[in-house]
């Protein structure tokens, strides 16, 4: 790579975006936490975890400055593809998908700003849908190129802490509940072990092999 800095610079900001988005996370669960206190509830703590499942990240200022910064890292990025890419097909290629996904982009704010639409979910879920399929097209780009590997990851990655939190945290609550009744399961096994009757089990020569628990051959 022949300008490593500026994809250097993709990279940090894709990481303060989601470390950004992680702290409104955090703030919002804080202001939840408070307001289910002074409310009194019999629930505190499923409420609580429950919350961020439904809680609408985007009307906050944090999430306005985590947009601001993952859009400023996918453009870094792209001007790092422009300066290293070889050859003209792959920066065309490059330049339509970008100019596909800023006129959705814009479709986009003007329904949601300044518009009295009739069905505006469906008005910019239909642009929302093109500018994802427009960034795998910009991730096979990237592919080719074999040059920005590591910043698409940190994008990727950046990308679901910011739009996809909902998601991200039901996926870590899953993960989380496993973990716990994984470690619960082994605890209760080492206090409460299950005698499981085992049988020895010898070669044809009388050499010993192991064990075989009676259960597998019944």
């Amino acid at each position: 790579m022949k300008h490593r800095s500026i994809s250097i610079i993709s990279i940090v900001g894709a990481v303060i975006a989601g470390l950004i988005s992680v702290g409104n996370l955090v703030q919002l669960m804080v202001i939840k936490a408070q307001e289910l206190k002074e409310r009194g509830t019999d629930n505190f703590l499923s409420d609580l975890l429950m919350y961020p499942l439904d809680a609408d990240f985007r009307e906050t200022t944090l999430y306005t400055i985590a947009f601001g910064v993952l859009g400023a890292a996918f453009i870094f990025n792209t001007i790092s593809f422009f300066i290293n890419a070889d050859g003209k097909g792959l920066k065309i290629g490059m330049l339509a998908v970008r100019t596909v996904q800023i006129v959705c982009a814009v479709i986009v704010t003007i329904v949601k700003y300044k518009t009295q639409a009739v069905f505006p979910a469906l008005n910019v879920m239909i642009p929302g849908i093109v500018i994802a399929c427009a960034e795998i097209a910009a991730i096979i780009l990237y592919k080719i190129e074999e040059e920005h590997h590591k910043s698409v990851l940190f994008l990727a990655a950046s990308t679901m802490l910011v739009l996809l939190m909902n998601v991200v945290y039901l996926v870590l609550m899953i993960v989380g509940a496993v973990i716990l009744l994984s470690i619960f399961l082994k605890i209760l096994d080492l206090f409460m072990p299950v005698d499981v009757p085992k049988i020895p089990v010898f070669s044809a020569a009388g050499k010993f092999v192991g064990y075989v628990s009676r259960d597998s051959i019944q």
